[in-house]
């Protein structure tokens, strides 16, 4: 009697995970198609700004160079964040290698304030973030997107 339970608990259990691997490899997927999907139009919106601030003077857009600008730092931002959702999803199926690295703290510090101050959800007071020289070192890695992360 035990082992027959056993038996169809084991099963279950069995059933459970094949179903849970189907959900991994589906959503892994979704990740993978939904990357491409939304990589392809955004980098053709950061192309096409930056472009447009480049060649301001040709294209009469002198007067729009700050939103274009935002734009493009918008735009990247959220190539950035794509891109560390896919590795997530790499560091998740064990296909993506680590590689700490040393870097100066100055650099990730200014990109916090310019990601601050470029929020739409920003306070509207003066940065005490301002560093003057190099605080330390940290072995943060940069990313292939130019920012710095402690998980890529």
């Amino acid at each position: 009697m035990i082992a027959i339970e056993n038996v169809r608990l084991f099963d279950e259990i069995q059933d459970k995970n094949r179903q849970l691997q189907m959900a991994s490899e589906n959503k892994s997927q979704f990740v993978s198609s939904m990357s491409h999907e939304l990589r392809t139009p955004l980098n053709a919106i950061i192309g096409l700004t930056e472009m447009m601030v480049t060649n301001a003077a040709r294209f009469g857009t002198e007067k729009a160079m700050e939103p274009l600008q935002r734009v493009n730092r918008a735009g990247t931002h959220l190539l950035g964040l794509i891109t560390q959702v896919l590795d997530l999803s790499k560091i998740e199926a064990g296909k993506l290698e680590l590689n700490p690295q040393t870097v100066q703290l100055v650099p990730l510090i200014d990109e916090v304030v310019v990601r601050r101050d470029c929020s739409p959800t920003k306070t509207r007071t003066a940065s005490s973030l301002t560093p003057k020289r190099a605080l330390a070192y940290s072995p943060w890695t940069p990313c292939g997107c130019g920012r710095f992360c402690s998980t890529c």
